[in-house]
């Protein structure tokens, strides 16, 4: 009788304990395949099922553009919370480094980034810039040209 008990509390336990993850995943090409079918499966998930879920977030994306997924559950349970991050600035500015040689981005194309940015973090368009803009600084771009 005490051992039923003692099992039940430790089963309740265990679904009561959170895991979380991380793992920086490309858009739309998420495969159950390894290393990630591995790692998923450490955490008792379905891969298929997790990666199905997203490539569905990450198909109005380019593919190929790197997000970092997030992913919440607990320890046995089935159910899983997937988290997909804004992906980094610095891969999406160098992405964006246009022309003859190299030197200038698109000024208008920076503008739709700091909107996308906006939108996606609900910051405003100026909190927005200024996290570009010091990323830019950081990255030691000097030039930014407005096309016609």
């Amino acid at each position: 009788m005490l051992d039923k008990n003692r099992e039940k509390a430790k089963l309740e336990a265990e679904l009561r304990m959170m895991v979380t993850f991380r793992q920086r995943i490309e858009s739309g090409l998420a495969k159950p395949v390894a290393p990630l079918n591995v790692m998923l499966s450490q955490y008792y998930l379905n891969p298929t099922e997790f990666c199905k879920l997203f490539n569905e977030r990450t198909c109005m994306y380019v593919d190929g553009i790197p997000f970092t997924a997030i992913c919440k559950k607990g320890l046995r349970a089935k159910e899983f919370k997937l988290i997909i991050n804004f992906p980094l600035l610095s891969f999406l500015l160098q992405s964006m480094y246009v022309g003859p040689r190299r030197r200038f981005l698109d000024g208008f194309q920076l503008f739709d980034l700091i909107r996308l940015h906006s939108s996606f973090h609900q910051y405003t368009l100026r909190k927005s810039a200024q996290i570009i803009f010091g990323t830019l600084n950081g990255m030691r771009f000097k030039r930014i040209r407005l096309q016609n």
